[in-house]
């Protein structure tokens, strides 16, 4: 008997053992696959679960939390042949663990396998620029195709990852050198950048007009301001700054766009230029009926800066007429002295004829001069200064170019021009030669060695680029940071029909001269804000333009033969825009060597 009761509670030992080794419990976040006697059963999810003895097994325990698969290092070849190294990380979920469990053997090296292959067909589709510029793309692409390829496997593949883009070394190494030269381009832009700004700041009419009026003594008579230019709303605001209600009235004509606002007691009027409009000569009219009537005990302060000519004109022909010949002055290349020789004989107010008629009031001019040498009669057209110039030369011009004439201009070129006012007392106020000397004292803060090569610069605006990278590769050897400065105004010859001004075409020029001459730029900008019949002041160019353009299907010669820097430099961020400075003295060229 006791022999028998042993037996029994082994018997049920062995039973509770068997119960208690096949009660399974599955976790959360997991699921079990079983298979009955081989073959797949079921799938038993989080909770308690029994399985026969002897004819079921748990085949796989398959986590569904995301995971993640990180990848060693794939060679993979760029279209352009360059071989380089590439890893992935890929986040995955299985979502049916029979298919994971009975799909596919070793699943995380099918992915692995999967995803290298997949790697090699996108990027042999890209250039080495644009891979590595593009990985949200290529993460978009693995994931997509990974994620079709692994729904037979029971896979969701969430998103993959490039971690690393390892290009060979010598890859590197060239990158590194792009990248250094990128910084050094930002660099001498901001130092170029700089000097511009300083130099214009130094030309800017304020402390001029502050020094010729401060102690001046204009009597009991009245003080009337006329203003006209492209400077004129600065220089008109000096002067009320400083004289206050001492100026009775004043009139300020400037150029679209150029007006800052109102100045008190002062008519303001905008007016086009470089072409005269009905604007330009109500604007005159207004400024002929405020100083009429004026006695010898009166002043006139008349504030005078470049594009004067156009925005202060009472013509003595047809508006068409005029702007007929400024147009063909402008297009045959013809210099501000030609332009403003001519404009003298067709004028009611240029050619000292405005002074005229300020008699017998006292006309104190204050001038911001835009011509090379500080002419007087020519800024502007000289309106309150005698005409040097003759009805000779004004006709030798109208030969030169073959301009067309009207009887009424034919008869008013044999009418001289005053040659003497004694009513009229000028000052100059600023120049290209203040510009280029505030140029290169600016150049010098910022450690280069400045040269001033002139101040009269004078000749058409490529062959001023060419000089200027011809320069650069000649001072290249020197060993030294030089800033080559040349102030004046250059011509532009129109050949073709695009957009630009005699800066820009200027910095274009000079573009393939400094090919792949690391640390050098040429820029140049204009005085007053505004280069030709665009927004922008001047260009800037280094030694990359050139194959930046290149790359963009952009010939510089033929761009050059149209005319059309404008949207060439626009292509290559170029374009150097101030907006309206609130002076004019001529243009300002700078040639950045750095050896």
């Amino acid at each position: 008997m006791p022999i028998m009761l042993f037996l029994i509670l082994i018997l049920i030992f062995v039973v509770l053992l068997v119960v208690v080794t096949n009660i399974v419990i599955v976790p959360q976040s997991m699921v079990y696959v079983v298979e009955r006697l081989g073959s797949y059963s079921e799938t038993w999810s989080a909770g308690l679960h029994v399985k026969i003895p002897f004819l079921e097994r748990v085949a796989k325990k398959v986590s569904l939390k995301e995971q993640v698969a990180d990848f060693p290092p794939q060679p993979v070849i760029t279209r352009d042949n360059v071989t380089m190294q590439i890893d992935t990380v890929v986040f995955f979920q299985v979502m049916d663990a029979k298919l994971y469990t009975y799909g596919v053997n070793q699943p995380i090296a099918a992915i692995e396998s999967l995803s290298a292959t997949t790697l090699r067909n996108i990027i042999g589709e890209m250039e080495l620029d644009h891979t590595l510029t593009s990985r949200d793309t290529i993460n978009s692409k693995i994931t997509a195709i990974l994620d079709e390829a692994t729904d037979k496997w029971g896979i969701k593949v969430n998103r993959v990852e490039v971690k690393n883009i390892i290009p060979p070394r010598e890859i590197q190494e060239a990158m590194e050198k792009q990248m250094k030269a990128e910084r050094e381009k930002r660099a001498v832009i901001l130092k170029a950048d700089g000097e511009k700004q300083a130099a214009i700041t130094a030309a800017q009419p304020d402390e001029a007009v502050r020094k010729a009026l401060e102690g001046r003594d204009f009597g009991s008579g009245r003080v009337v301001l006329v203003a006209a230019g492209k400077g004129a709303w600065q220089m008109a605001n000096a002067a009320s700054l400083i004289l206050g209600s001492r100026i009775d009235t004043g009139i300020v004509i400037t150029k679209y766009d150029h007006s800052k606002g109102p100045i008190a007691n002062f008519t303001i009027r905008e007016a086009g230029h470089p072409i005269p409009d009905e604007n330009s000569f109500t604007a005159t009219q207004q400024a002929l009926d405020l100083v009429s009537g004026l006695t010898a005990q009166d002043t006139v302060l008349f504030l005078l800066s470049g594009g004067g000519s156009a925005l202060f004109e009472k013509p003595l022909i047809p508006a068409a007429d005029l702007e007929e010949l400024t147009h063909n002055l402008l297009v045959c290349g013809a210099d501000i002295v030609e332009i403003n020789t001519l404009r003298k004989r067709f004028s009611g107010v240029k050619g000292g004829r405005f002074a005229q008629l300020c008699a017998p009031a006292h006309v104190v001019s204050i001038v911001l001069s835009d011509i090379l040498g500080d002419p007087l009669d020519m800024i502007a057209s000289g309106p309150a200064y005698p005409d040097s110039s003759t009805c000779t030369q004004a006709k030798e011009i109208v030969q030169k170019y073959h301009l067309p004439m009207t009887e009424q201009m034919l008869a008013l070129l044999e009418q001289e021009t005053p040659k003497a006012l004694d009513n009229v007392e000028t000052q100059i106020t600023g120049s290209v030669r203040q510009l280029c000397a505030a140029a290169a004292a600016t150049a010098r803060t910022l450690g280069y060695e400045p040269l001033i090569l002139t101040d009269c610069l004078s000749c058409e605006a490529r062959e001023a680029g060419v000089f200027l990278a011809n320069m650069v590769r000649y001072q290249r050897t020197a060993g030294r940071r030089i800033a080559l400065i040349a102030g004046g105004e250059t011509v532009v010859h129109l050949t073709g029909h695009g957009k630009g001004g005699r800066n820009q075409e200027l910095a274009l020029a000079a573009a393939p001269g400094i090919a792949r001459l690391d640390g050098c730029a040429v820029f140049s900008v204009g005085s007053d804000g505004t280069d030709g019949p665009t927004d922008a002041a001047g260009g800037f160019v280094d030694s990359t333009t050139q194959a930046a353009l290149k790359s963009q299907g952009c010939d510089i010669f033929a761009t050059l033969a149209d005319n059309d820097a404008y949207h060439a430099l626009q292509k290559c961020n170029g374009l150097i825009i101030t907006g309206p400075t609130g002076t004019n003295v001529n243009d300002v060229s700078v040639a950045l060597v750095r050896a």
